[in-house]
């Protein structure tokens, strides 16, 4: 991996995080293979294209971590990654995203996990900002039918945690925001 040209081979690599993760990413700079404290690939300041078919772009992010099992070291060809980490992302979802965004979240065939680290999601109209998200961790992950999502961060100003589970055919929510004192837990079955 560390003399390995990445970016003669950057169009293998986006099409392989899009079949681990789903994402859709563009990356210019220049891709770095570190060997601690684990094998991964640093890439820097990163776009983020759409959670659609279409490739426009949503958002970016400073850096992102692709971390590789030690057994899937030796060919770009079998390269595989474990999980990736977005850090300082920012992520504009306007409302004709929402269920693209909803369906990404919701899709099994991407089960390996994706963090995002000190990032910010903001919800538009066209180009009015609705509201936003600071997120100080978020993580998505899915499996045989199994979706979570844990988030926590800041909304209006005050911190909310929110825990998804998607346990087919039931979908757990709780939602606590400590600092006005609620906690909300739903269980929803759609039959």
């Amino acid at each position: 991996p560390f003399f390995f040209d990445y970016k003669s081979n950057k169009s293998d690599l986006e099409k392989k995080i899009f079949e681990n993760f789903g994402l859709n990413l563009n990356f210019t700079s220049k891709a770095k293979y570190n060997i601690f404290p684990s094998p991964r690939l640093n890439l820097k300041n990163v776009e983020i294209l759409s959670f659609s078919k279409n490739y426009n772009n949503i958002g970016s992010a400073k850096k992102v971590i692709l971390k590789i099992p030690f057994k899937k070291l030796v060919s770009l060809k079998i390269l595989d990654f474990d999980s990736a980490e977005l850090i300082n992302a920012v992520i504009n979802i306007e409302n004709s995203e929402i269920n693209n965004f909803k369906n990404y979240l919701n899709n099994t065939a991407h089960e390996k996990p994706i963090q995002l680290k000190k990032s910010k999601i903001n919800l538009l109209d066209k180009t009015n900002l609705l509201f936003s998200i600071d997120l100080k961790k978020l993580r998505i992950s899915g499996k045989d039918l199994f979706s979570k999502l844990v988030l926590k961060g800041r909304i209006f100003n005050t911190k909310i945690k929110i825990n998804y589970q998607n346990k087919s055919p039931v979908k757990k929510v709780t939602v606590n925001l400590p600092e006005i004192g609620l906690n909300l837990r739903l269980r929803m079955n759609p039959d």
